[in-house]
Order: C-alpha cells, then sequence, then structure tokens
C-alpha cells in the first residue's frame, strides 16, 4: 500500500495507531546524499549504507535491528531533496520501497515463520505545490498500476 497525503502529521499518527513511526524529515536534506545519511540516522541502520538502490531494499527488506514486526516509514516534504533535474530519482525511490513491500508480503506467504519485519508502510507527505509535486503523482500512479499495489491518496 502506498499512502500519500499533505504535510499533516496527525493524520499520519491516527491512520497507523499502534505502528512504530519513523519520520524522515527530507526538507532538512539539501540534496539525495544527504536524503540517504538521514534515511539511516533515522532508521538506526547499525552498519554503514551504501547510497544505491539495492542497499535500500536490502535494509528496508530487514529492519530487524529495530525490534519491531509494524513499521511505517514517513517522508515528510519527500520532493524537497530532488534538484529539477533529478525529479525522475524520486520515482526510482518509490519504486525500490514499493517493490521491498512486495517482497516482504511473499516471504511471509512462502514462510509463516519468517522472524523479519511482517508489515511495512510507506508514507510519502509532500507539499502539492512543489515544482515536482505533479509529476511525482503522475510516477505513483503509474508504479501503483504496473505494481498493482493500492495507492490511498488522503484529502487536505
Amino acid at each position: 500500500m502506498i499512502i500519500v497525503c499533505d504535510t499533516n502529521e496527525d493524520r499520519v499518527i491516527r491512520l497507523h495507531g499502534n505502528t512504530m513511526v519513523y519520520w524522515v524529515k527530507c526538507k532538512a536534506c539539501k540534496n539525495e546524499d544527504e536524503l540517504w545519511e538521514r534515511f539511516a540516522q533515522v532508521l538506526n541502520v547499525p552498519f554503514a549504507m551504501t547510497h544505491n538502490f539495492d542497499a535500500l531494499a536490502d535494509v528496508m527488506c530487514d529492519l530487524s535491528w529495530l525490534g519491531q514486526r509494524e513499521v511505517c516509514v514517513v517522508l515528510q516534504d519527500f520532493m524537497h531533496p530532488f534538484s529539477d533535474v533529478d525529479k525522475g530519482r524520486s520515482a526510482q525511490w518509490a519504486r525500490v520501497l514499493i517493490a521491498v513491500q512486495e517482497q516482504i508480503d511473499e516471504l511471509i506467504e512462502i514462510d509463516e515463520s519468517v522472524q523479519l519485519l511482517r508489515r511495512l508502510h510507506i508514507v510519502f507527505c509532500m507539499d502539492r505545490q512543489h515544482s515536482g509535486a505533479k509529476r511525482f503523482r503522475r510516477d505513483l500512479e503509474e508504479i501503483a498500476a504496473d505494481q498493482r499495489v493500492p495507492l490511498i491518496w488522503l484529502p487536505h
């Protein structure tokens, strides 16, 4: 499931009442490199995470060090670190995070005793006035259709 909302923390917290919520405040990041660092910091990644999508997928499929069975990662102001020329990179992040959700579901289907993360929610909170928001919305709709994943737009 992909959830997209305006930047409104209360709605997301109510939506995921008993789930451990990890806020990645992307507005503090000036570029994608800083986003990688912030992401690893917020999720308390216990090892050096390289800045590539394979590493991101590996980290998100595990998260065992968090000791949680259900995790929600909120990417607040997600579009901020991406420059105008790098807007396509935001869609690559989304594709990887959505693929991880599917991998977790497949692992559970194969073996119910899997002790890894059981449920991962990804929430993209963004300012609809941001220059890349319309393109990212189209990208998410395409990704959701390709992956057959529900896309939920929360009202503002």
